[in-house]
């Protein structure tokens, strides 16, 4: 019974020391500042101790924030860690509008008057193409229709269904280069045009097409190379032409005349090949040219009015006004015919 009442006394002495507040092994409690400073030291931006801070309750928190730490709760977020997302979070990406991004690439057929996508056109049974090569035939001729109405992003549209569904449907390729050079846009010009060269054949339209656009990208040494094998090909005057006016902008001078020259003639070619050199600054070699062509065509006033410019910008003054005195001649003939 002794015993008991002994154990029970301890128990409760110890019960009441346990329980009784404490600031430091010598204080009896503690202040509101005191209060406020220990919640201050159970915060995780500590830097360090406190002097005359509350130690028991750091060190009796502290494992409880390290493995909070530890299995990724309480303390400060890690921003690049992954969450589980909230319901609320779900819903947010469920009413979130999706945007679609069309480009001129996307295979993307013309809506209809009422918005709404148009169905597929019809295939013809009886071809003898596999589907999606008839199909790819029908936009081309869809697309060809819309160029040629001067509907380009119609055209650009059927164009694209056409080479995403045939990539060896060379003239969907070309056409949709022109399409896209007309609308501004180089880059895509320029690779069209270029996927229309692949395969074996050697469609001299496509390749005066692309070296065209060369030329007018300013990559002339490679417009002459292709314009140089449309013009084998099929040697016409304005793939003749164009040849000529690159070989100009390399300086193969004489190569340009003589293909002016097959393109339209010795006069017009003299003239031709005149206007580019003076042009470039070759007032002297334009000059000669001229000559050439005004013993062609001696009543021409357009050739002499180009040479008395040119016989002034050269200091040639005597040249010039015998030049301008023929001019003026011819002027007055032409004034009293009337």
């Amino acid at each position: 019974m002794l015993k008991r009442l002994a154990v029970v006394l301890c128990i409760t002495t110890l019960i009441v020391v346990v329980s009784e507040p404490r600031n430091t092994v010598h204080s009896t409690g503690m202040t509101e500042a005191e209060l406020a400073l220990v919640n201050e030291t159970n915060n995780d931006d500590l830097q360090g101790e406190k002097k005359d801070g509350n130690r028991l309750v750091k060190v009796v928190t502290f494992p409880f924030r390290a493995v909070g730490r530890l299995f990724g709760f309480g303390g400060k977020k890690d921003p690049n860690k992954l969450e589980r997302l909230s319901e609320k979070d779900v819903k947010k990406f469920e009413t979130a509008k999706v945007t679609k991004i069309i480009d001129a690439r996307t295979p993307t057929a013309a809506p209809t008057s009422d918005g709404t996508a148009p169905e597929p056109p019809a295939v013809d049974p009886t071809s003898t193409l596999d589907p999606d090569q008839a199909l790819a035939r029908i936009y081309f001729e869809d697309g060809r229709k819309a160029f040629n109405n001067n509907d380009v992003n119609a055209a650009i549209a059927a164009l694209t269904h056409a080479v995403s569904l045939d990539r060896k449907l060379y003239d969907a390729h070309n056409l949709l280069g022109i399409a896209y050079e007309m609308k501004g846009l180089r880059t895509l010009a320029l690779e069209s045009l270029e996927a229309s060269l692949k395969g074996d054949h050697d469609q001299p339209e496509h390749l005066n097409d692309y070296g065209y656009l060369l030329m007018k990208n300013g990559d002339y040494e490679r417009a002459v190379k292709y314009l140089k094998r449309a013009v084998k090909a099929k040697p016409n005057e304005r793939f003749l032409n164009n040849l000529a006016l690159a070989q100009v902008e390399i300086g193969k001078f004489d190569d340009a005349y003589k293909n002016f020259e097959r393109a339209v003639g010795e006069f017009q070619g003299r003239v031709n090949i005149a206007t580019r050199l003076k042009r470039l600054g070759w007032d002297k070699k334009a000059i000669e040219h001229l000559e050439k062509a005004r013993a062609l065509h001696p009543e021409n006033m357009n050739v002499l009015a180009d040479l008395v410019v040119l016989y002034n910008r050269t200091g040639k003054t005597e040249e010039a006004a015998e030049t301008n005195k023929a001019l003026l001649t011819l002027r007055t003939t032409a004034e009293a015919n009337k």
